[in-house]
């Protein structure tokens, strides 16, 4: 009788450890064939343009790869290319480059749009245009209230306007 209800025990502990590791890897499983399935998409409709594919590449290496994708046509590959890109030239510090990339990159690439009006207004800081930087700025807090990235929006404004910094930390009070 012992012995039953220690093989019982063992079967059932067997039983949970298996439901367990299914329960932890199979949604690893099926959450990777959906990401190769949808770049295989991608690389299926244009190989060339799977800009994906270059972000692994050092920025010298990458930036005629973008070039080339981004006079290819409109597509969100064409968008990450633009953002790329531009991320790449602010780097390498030519920030009148990068503006041109992020010209009404927002608007095609809706996903990351207040991002991308974050860099445009750092880049205005950067190249000293401080009227546009401040317009940037504030378009990121009119059209994105809801948005983290505001948070960064009144901290830098917040230097002109200190107001903007009790805005912060009432809006945002476990933001760094």
């Amino acid at each position: 009788m012992l012995k039953q209800n220690i093989t019982k025990v063992s079967i059932l502990i067997g039983a949970s450890i298996g439901a367990l590791l299914l329960g932890v890897f199979l949604p690893q499983l099926t959450s990777t064939n959906t990401n190769k399935i949808s770049q295989n998409a991608i690389q299926k409709l244009n190989p060339e343009l799977d800009v994906t594919t270059f972000v692994s590449l050092p920025p010298d290496q990458r930036r005629s790869k973008l070039e080339t994708a981004i006079k290819t046509g409109k597509s969100v590959n064409t968008s990450r290319a633009r953002y790329i890109l531009a991320n790449d030239l602010i780097q390498q510090g030519e920030a009148e480059l990068a503006i041109a990339q992020l010209k009404d990159l927002e608007q095609e690439y809706t996903a990351l749009a207040p991002y991308i009006l974050v860099k445009r207004a750092q880049v205005y800081e950067q190249i000293g245009e401080t009227d546009k930087a401040q317009k940037a700025w504030e378009e990121v807090l009119k059209t994105y209230p809801e948005e983290h990235v505001v948070a960064e929006a009144l901290y830098v404004l917040g230097k002109q306007k200190p107001e903007y910094w009790d805005e912060a930390i009432a809006k945002f009070p476990g933001y760094p």
